[in-house]
């Protein structure tokens, strides 16, 4: 049995002080803990980086699909790292 890869997630929303809360709620809706979370915020704008380690593919796509569907954010890219 092969180890679940590490994932991780780039998230570009508005500046929108609920986003990271809820983004990070996704993870722990699923019992995990990222690794790194990393948060940059302007005037207009929110990014994350997430990195989440023992992440099978099809719980990362639910995760990010679930990104999607939130209004403030703009995009999500997920990877294997």
């Amino acid at each position: 049995m092969t180890a679940s890869p590490t994932w991780r997630f780039a998230i570009a929303g508005d500046a929108c002080p609920q986003l990271a809360l809820r983004v990070l709620g996704l993870f722990a809706q699923q019992d995990l803990i990222p690794a790194e979370v990393t948060i940059r915020c302007d005037a207009e704008a929110l990014d994350m980086a997430i990195v989440q380690p023992a992440l099978d593919q099809q719980r990362a796509g639910i995760i990010a699909e679930k990104m999607r569907a939130m209004i403030m954010v703009r995009e999500v890219i997920e990877e294997p790292v």
